[in-house]
């Protein structure tokens, strides 16, 4: 287990087809997605999930990590935007198991990720969208 992506109990991995099954289970689910989305929530299917992943590591400036606590699969969380020139990127973050949902588990997975892009990327300005609609990220 790489240190540089772990803290207390709190793990992050590349994503892997494998995960793909609680990704698609997380994003059918209304109460995730309508915090994490903009768009119309239209239920995807496995097949529209394998497409997602395979353009997913087509993108350069976009990475995608599951969120492992205590070695259980409980969320997702990704940078975007990288824009290495100008030392920036966007970032968004779901805990897709509602069991471990406001433990403070988003917040630990977001201190290593910062972590990440500042030491390793020498970016400085993080950026994130949060939907106004979403009470629990905006306390």
């Amino acid at each position: 287990m790489n240190k540089l992506f772990q803290e207390e109990s709190v793990f992050l991995r590349p994503i892997e087809k494998e995960d793909l099954h609680f990704i698609k289970q997380w994003q059918n689910d209304y109460d995730i997605s309508r915090y994490t989305s903009v768009d119309t929530f239209i239920p995807r299917s496995l097949i529209e999930e394998e497409k997602w992943l395979e353009n997913q590591y087509t993108i350069n400036h976009k990475r995608i990590f599951v969120i492992v606590y205590n070695e259980q699969k409980v969320g997702y969380i990704l940078y975007s935007g990288l824009d290495l020139k100008n030392r920036v990127c966007w970032v968004g973050v779901a805990i897709g198991n509602k069991e471990f949902q406001n433990k403070g588990i988003a917040s630990t997975a977001l201190r290593i990720l910062e972590r990440y892009l500042k030491n390793e990327l020498n970016i400085r300005k993080i950026k994130a969208q949060i939907l106004s609609n979403n009470i629990p990220s905006l306390n």
